[in-house]
This record gives C-alpha cells, sequence and structure tokens, in this order.
C-alpha cells in the first residue's frame, strides 16, 4: 500500500521520525546543514 501524503512536511516528518526530530528541526531552523554539521 502507497502512502498519500497532502503537503511534504509530513513525508519528511515521517522520514526523520523517532526522538531526534525535534533537534534535526531545530538545527535546521538555522539554516541548510550537512548531516554531518547535525551532531556538533
Amino acid at each position: 500500500m502507497v502512502k498519500k501524503y497532502n503537503i511534504s512536511v509530513e513525508a519528511t516528518l515521517e522520514v526523520i521520525g523517532g526522538k531526534w526530530k525535534t533537534v534535526i528541526l531545530c538545527h535546521l531552523t538555522h539554516g541548510t546543514k550537512r548531516t554531518s554539521e547535525l551532531w556538533l
């Protein structure tokens, strides 16, 4: 079964998921980051 999303944010949050979602989104509010930069 293929899941459909109304907005891209829904799909993004499902991919990120888990306990790190809030931390990752907080870092991304300050601009684009490489994966390795999220943990600094």
